[in-house]
């Protein structure tokens, strides 16, 4: 994120339109700028209006309690933004341009308004965000801005406040947060809420695999199965019922034939009857149809002469419309010549009128051209006039704007006056340091230049603990002693250095082994996974080989056995088929030659028991077939239903084999590419193992291998630890005697002198007294004094200025009077010529016009209207004059043309006549009664008068046709009369189907329940894949959950979290070397925590809060630059702003703040500062100074 601009207007002390343009000059190549002014300026408002603007909140009124009442009566609380609207103001607004996380330049706009425009109007806040490269506004609503400004840059309010900007009330915010909050910024910044998201979904993936393991093991126990005698009990009653259902269903099918011939019957008899009745109608319709084929004849005798009839007619009609046309046009051409005459006279008389305006217009051009005259004197005359009469408005202007600036500046110059003699009173009373106010920048920099050393020497002599400097001195001398012991036992700085360096270099080898290492030990443990589940497939396999080949020999038993089954069935029902067919024939004809006490004829036998038992025997006879073929089809049953039972277990047994060896073919894969990851790990761990050994082997190999790399990086790790510690020591001793101790004292004395010597006996008393307070009440006082003196020098230049402005003014006054009187009197002499030339103008057109005009152009203008007139009269009657002559001729032409028509008709007609004269001749039946009736008969009602008489033939003919047709079929339908009569007929179908619905319903209900069975059979076997499937993924992710899953997903952004705190605590330290080498930051541990290591204290670890608020502000600048360091990708920070803070460091702490601020500008980063201290004010060139203007108001100035 980057700020290109701010504009306000109306915030706080800060009036009127405000604009900071930070890609403009001075502020565009600045790294570093400063925002100065008096207290209570606006300096701070300037980073509430950026706030104001992005998120609608105020740093400085954050947590702020109560309520006050606004001019409009309302009560707003007051960590409300709406109070930063200026008082007597309606309107005011805050808006910034920034750089977002997809490089597009954007415009946040916060606007207030008071309703109506009134000062105690309601307060109305409006939010915009507008896309400045798409020129496109985003937000339809206010509540829409907040939530897009946290997507844009990435940043909440209170992230913002902590990494971007360092307001008043939150420089120590970040460094004394809760842990959730630092983790919550952390967040942000590294772009790592995945961490936060990984948690949160391994323990959900956990529970909700719990969960649907509880409840599948719920529905398990609810299943009930059918055991294997109920199952057979319920398949042999579908197959009893099934049989009895086949036959009622065949007992129906009879039923429904029965039904069908009746109902065929009942049909044909009807087609009979109703085919009967229309032959009666065909009949009585004879006579009709008789009369129409004999006028049918008639009309096609009358055909040949009809066409004459008709073309008679014609001829007659046409002839009458000619005559009338004719009459009709005889009054036309009359018409035409009477019109032509009348337009021959106007033409006359027009040409006539134009001669006569032609002539009276050439003999009147000599008055027109003096008539002209005098308008161009009038326009001459009226120009003029406006011209001097604006410049009489103008000099009449300029006379009362020159008497209230001389008024004004009389009145100012007696107020600079006064204010002179205020400046001098006060400069009596300085005359003591007048010498220092002679080179006031010189010594001023003497006595800031002496501050800074009195406090170094102060602070030098409390760090050493020491009272005098003869103390210091033998304290430098003991501590350059111990640098060269430390020197002697470890070397120099670069050499320390050197050894951590490789320690480092070191570490991050074994590291990056170890890495290799525990990849490598991933790969292995999924290679021994993949093999022990190659040998538990094999095993299936081995197992389900024998079973697919025993079940494949049993299956064609089953089968052979059921063909035989199926043979001995066909065998006996032929045998069976045959004795009845030999029974039915034959031995029936013998049988009925036996007499009784007569022999056989076969056997010879005088006793007959057939016939004495004949129905007993019958009976028995059919039982006996009856029984031996229900044997054979129960047998060949059972046999099939075996083969079928055993070729659907060798079925699964096959798909079964046929799934283990693909899960053999997918782990041999599997195996291979795990065993390829587990070469290239192998070569990146640089161990020397055998991986052509056993897995186990090789494991056990591994694991020695891998804790001989875990002792060594503990050894790097204690190594590397002991050198930073060396080094750390080295650097605290070299810093120790680098604070010339001896030059602070010589400096302090030679800026004390420099600045004594030249003070009076008075303040030299108090110099010896106290010479802190009294250097800067020395310094606060040359200040004053020169101000003082500019003062004074500005104020008599400008009482000079004022009187040299109020002489000119009274001159120039003096010249505008005499100039406003001479034009007034030229303008009322302009207008008097005016109005005499006007009334000559009058006087001159009045003779020759009755018609009054005011100029000569007016009445020109009338006279050529008039001439144009008299000429489009003329034209127009010379066009009429052509167009009645035009029609005249054609009105006569159209007469000859009708008699010629005439004529040609009454040829037509008398030919017409002859021929109808010889045809009557010919036909002497017709008279003109049937001569008018065939005429009445159209040609379409001829046609359909053949048609009638053509369609009856054929009516006929097809009736007389389908009654022979249907009688013959009743014939043929009464030779296969039913047995069951039609009366209980229905009654017999009825209970049928009774019985059939009901056999229906008890074996869908049977079957209902055999399907319910298998269905909750195949569901088990589903489920209980479910359940194993489940159980696989509880132990999967439990292992995870159980590492990082939380609930709330802070488990593994905890642990996340914690590195990342220790990235930022690094890139924290190495901001902070330099500011504060005394202290160093440090996570506390198992937490996101921090606390302060004081070298100065022996290492002892503080807390953070135990820190002066100097040391606070030091420790959160270097947080600040960490933070804005540790942003990367899409979260460049490229603006920071620090409001405050610097007041409470000593001078040598804000010299070093100083240098390592200058040191972002090569960053191209760019801070902006806000701070009294004067020192910063005199390094920064760049400023944004907030300037006072009186009555509680300030503006902005940029300078540098």
């Amino acid at each position: 994120m980057k700020i290109l601009r701010l504009g306000l207007s109306n915030l706080a002390s800060l009036s009127g339109e405000q604009n900071i343009d930070f890609e403009s000059e001075p502020l565009a190549h600045a790294g570093l700028i400063a925002i100065t002014g008096k207290t209570g300026a606006g300096k701070s408002t300037l980073l509430d209006a950026m706030c104001l603007a992005l998120f609608d909140q105020i740093p400085r009124l954050n947590g702020a309690a109560g309520t006050l009442q606004d001019a409009s009566g309302q009560g707003i609380a007051i960590k409300d933004s709406k109070h930063i609207l200026r008082r007597g103001c309606t309107h005011a607004y805050a808006e910034v341009e920034f750089i977002a996380l997809d490089q597009k330049r954007y415009q946040a706009r916060w606007e207030i308004r008071r309703a109506r425009n009134k000062l105690n109007g309601n307060l109305k806040v409006d939010r915009t965000i507008t896309c400045l490269d798409d020129a496109q506004i985003l937000t339809s609503s206010k509540s829409e801005a907040s939530p897009l400004i946290q997507k844009l840059i990435g940043l909440s309010f209170e992230q913002f406040t902590r990494a971007v900007l360092l307001a008043q009330s939150e420089v120590g915010a970040f460094l004394k947060a809760k842990d959730q909050d630092r983790a919550d910024l952390l967040e942000y910044l590294t772009n790592s809420n995945i961490f936060s998201l990984i948690s949160q979904l391994s323990f959900a993936k956990t529970k909700h695999y719990r969960d649907e393991l509880e409840q599948l093991q719920q529905i398990l126990g609810h299943i009930e199965l059918l055991n294997p005698e109920q199952l057979a009990a319920l398949q042999q009653q579908k197959t009893e019922l099934q049989n009895q259902l086949q036959a009622q269903q065949q007992t129906q099918k009879k039923l429904e034939q029965t039904q069908h011939w009746y109902q065929q019957q009942k049909q044909l008899l009807h087609h009979i009857h109703t085919t009967q009745n229309a032959l009666q109608d065909i009949e009585q319709q004879q006579q009709a149809i008789d009369q129409q084929r004999h006028l049918l004849t008639q009309l096609d005798q009358f055909s040949q002469i009809r066409p004459v009839f008709h073309e008679l007619d014609q001829a007659r009609q046409q002839q009458k419309q000619l005559e009338q046309k004719k009459q009709q046009q005889n009054q036309h051409v009359i018409h035409a010549q009477q019109s032509l005459q009348h337009c021959q006279q106007q033409f006359e008389q027009a040409e006539k009128n134009l001669s006569q305006h032609k002539t009276m217009l050439k003999d009147l051009q000599p008055v027109l051209q003096k008539a002209f005259t005098h308008d161009s004197e009038r326009e001459r005359l009226l120009t003029n006039y406006k011209e001097k009469n604006q410049e009489f408005k103008a000099y009449e202007t300029q006379l009362l704007e020159i008497q209230q600036q001389l008024n004004t500046e009389t009145q100012q110059q007696e107020i600079l006056e006064k204010q002179q003699q205020q400046i001098q009173i006060q400069l009596a009373q300085t005359q003591s340091i007048a010498i220092f106010a002679q080179e006031p920048k010189a010594n001023i920099e003497k006595i800031t230049f002496f501050l800074n050393q009195w406090q170094q020497l102060q602070a030098q002599l409390q760090t050493s603990n020491c009272k005098t400097i003869h103390d210091l001195q033998q304290q430098q001398q003991q501590l350059i002693l111990n640098i060269a012991q430390h020197q002697q036992q470890f070397g120099t700085l670069d050499d320390i250095e050197q050894h951590i360096n490789k320690n480092q270099v070191e570490l991050q080898r074994l590291q990056q082994q170890q890495h290799a290492a525990q990849a490598f030990s991933r790969s292995l443990a999924d290679c021994r996974n993949l093999q022990q589940q190659q040998r538990h497939t094999n095993e299936n396999i081995e197992k389900l080989q024998p079973q697919l080949q025993q079940l494949q020999q049993q299956y064609t038993q089953a089968q052979q056995s059921y063909l035989q089954a199926e043979q001995h069935l066909q065998h006996l029902q032929q045998i069976l088929n045959t004795q009845k067919l030999i029974q039915n024939e034959h031995i029936e004809h013998l049988r009925s030659q036996l007499k009784p006490e007569h022999p056989c004829m076969v056997c010879g036998n005088t006793q007959h028991p057939f016939i004495e038992h004949e129905s007993a025997l019958q009976h028995a006879i059919a039982q006996i077939q009856d029984l031996q073929e229900q044997q054979a089809l129960i047998a060949k049953q059972d046999a099939q239903n075996q083969a079928e039972q055993l070729q659907q277990q060798y079925f699964q047994a096959q798909s079964s084999l046929h799934h283990q060896q693909q899960r053999q073919r997918e782990l041999e894969l599997a195996f291979t590419q795990s065993w390829q990851q587990l070469q290239q790990d192998y070569a990146v761990t640089n161990m020397q193992l055998e991986l052509q050994q056993d897995i186990v082997a090789l494991e056990q190999d591994f694991q020695n291998a891998f804790k001989y790399l875990q002792q060594q990086l503990q050894k790097s790790q204690e190594q590397l630890k002991h050198w930073q510690n060396c080094h750390t020591r080295g650097k605290t001793l070299f810093n120790q005697q680098q604070q010339h101790i001896n030059d602070v004292i010589k400096n302090y004395q030679q800026a004390e002198h420099a600045i004594t010597s030249k003070l009076d006996y008075i303040w030299q008393e108090a110099w010896q007294r106290q010479p802190e307070h009294t250097a800067q009440q020395l310094k606060s006082d040359i200040e004053q004094r020169v101000e003082q003196l500019a003062i004074a020098e500005q104020l008599t230049q400008r009482v000079q200025q004022s009187a040299q402005q109020c002489s000119n003014i009274q001159e120039k006054l003096h010249w505008l009077q005499s100039q406003h009187h001479n034009l007034h009197q030229q303008v009322q002499q302009i207008e008097q010529q005016g109005k005499d030339n006007s009334r000559q103008l009058i006087e001159l057109i009045s003779q020759h016009s009755e018609q009054k005009f005011t100029s000569a152009q007016a009445w020109q203008t009338a006279l050529l209207g008039q001439q144009q007139h008299i000429e489009q009269a003329y034209e127009a009657i010379y066009l009429q004059l052509q167009k009645d002559d035009k029609n005249y001729q054609q009105q006569c032409q159209q007469e000859n043309e009708l008699l010629s028509q005439l004529t040609v008709w009454q040829h037509q007609i008398e030919h017409y006549q002859n021929q109808q004269q010889q045809w009557l001749s010919q036909h002497p039946e017709f008279d003109q009664q049937r001569i008018d009736d065939c005429l009445s008969h159209s040609l379409q009602q001829i046609q359909a008068l053949r048609n009638e008489v053509q369609s009856f033939q054929q009516n006929q003919t097809k009736i007389q046709s389908n009654l022979a047709i249907y009688q013959q079929q009743l014939d043929q339908h009464q030779q296969h009369l039913p047995e069951i009569a039609q009366n209980a007929l229905q009654q017999y179908t009825q209970h049928i189907e009774q019985s059939i619905q009901q056999l229906t319903l008890e074996r869908d209900e049977i079957n209902a329940k055999i399907i319910s069975d298998n269905e909750r059979r195949h569901e088990l076997q589903q489920y209980q894949q479910q359940l194993t499937t489940l159980q696989q993924q509880i132990n999967r992710w439990g292992k995870i959950s159980e590492l990082i899953g939380s609930k709330e997903g802070t488990k593994f952004q905890r642990i996340a979290q914690e590195h990342h705190l220790d990235i930022l605590v690094e890139y924290a330290n190495q901001q902070l070397q330099p500011l504060a080498p005394r202290y160093q930051l440090k996570r506390i541990d198992n937490s996101l925590g921090l606390a302060i290591i004081d070298h100065d204290m022996n290492a002892e670890q503080r807390p953070v809060l135990s820190l002066s608020g100097g040391e606070t502000f030091l420790v959160s600048l270097a947080l600040a630059l960490a933070i804005a360091n540790m942003a990367s990708g899409n979260m460049k920070l490229e603006s920071l702003f620090i409001d405050e803070g610097f007041g409470t460091l000593d001078p040598t702490s804000l010299h070093i703040v100083m240098d390592a601020l200058d040191r972002l500008q090569s960053q191209g980063r760019k801070v902006v500062l806000i701070s009294h201290v004067q020192e910063m004010h005199e390094r920064i060139p760049v400023q944004i100074q907030v300037q006072s203007i009186g009555a509680g108001a300030s503006q902005i100035k940029i300078i540098g």
